[in-house]
């Protein structure tokens, strides 16, 4: 089973990105204070960013604005490195339209300034929403493909092939086994009878 897949069963792991323990302090108040259940990591340089994002795995990052040796930018940019499924909110105690914008535009899922703490928890479960969503939008299409790969490979061995007609656009698709000489006669039957259905539409 996908190890995120169990996030809803599972603790919510996070991993704070913070220099300043009474502000880490402060975060994992108001995620208990939230309902939210998680385990959690707390890492305050590049390197040990890094690491966490390796072995801790986590489901969502939460970062400060600016430390002593990195910064949120690079924070995102360290994800986007090691794990880009990975929301990222920044957690700071001030920050102006212009820098959150460029945090949003840069990948950031959300931005929480301190004296708002109770938007945490919110964002938290939204970004986590938002994830699932994505994955599952991401598991749907490869089995969309698998489908299509597979049908594909069926047809070919049984050397026959689909087609398929738009109405709303007249658009005609063709696999490419309908191109096989073996079925030109149905496949001229098949533009006949198309030809048909088009003009009986015009009249």
């Amino acid at each position: 089973m996908d190890r995120d897949r169990t996030a809803d069963a599972a603790p919510t792991r996070i991993l704070i990105v913070e220099d300043v323990a009474a502000d880490a302090e402060l975060v994992l108040h108001e995620l208990q204070r939230s309902g939210l259940a998680f385990t959690h990591r707390h890492v305050q340089t590049e390197a040990t960013l890094r690491e966490a994002l390796r072995s801790f795995a986590p489901h969502i990052v939460l970062s400060d604005h600016s430390l002593p040796q990195f910064n949120a930018r690079d924070a995102l940019r360290v994800v986007r490195e090691e794990a880009a499924q990975t929301p990222v909110i920044i957690v700071t105690g001030s920050l102006d339209e212009e820098t959150a914008a460029e945090y949003m535009k840069a990948g950031a899922a959300d931005y929480i300034v301190k004296h708002r703490l109770q938007r945490l928890g919110p964002a938290v479960q939204r970004a986590l929403a938002l994830r699932r969503a994505l994955e599952d939008a991401a598991r749907a299409e490869v089995a969309r493909q698998r489908s299509t790969d597979f049908l594909d490979q069926t047809q070919a061995v049984a050397h026959v092939g689909s087609w398929e007609w738009d109405i709303g656009g007249d658009v005609i698709t063709w696999s490419i086994q309908t191109m096989n000489p073996a079925m030109l006669p149905d496949l001229c039957g098949i533009t006949e009878h198309l030809a048909q259905l088009s003009q009986q539409r015009v009249n």
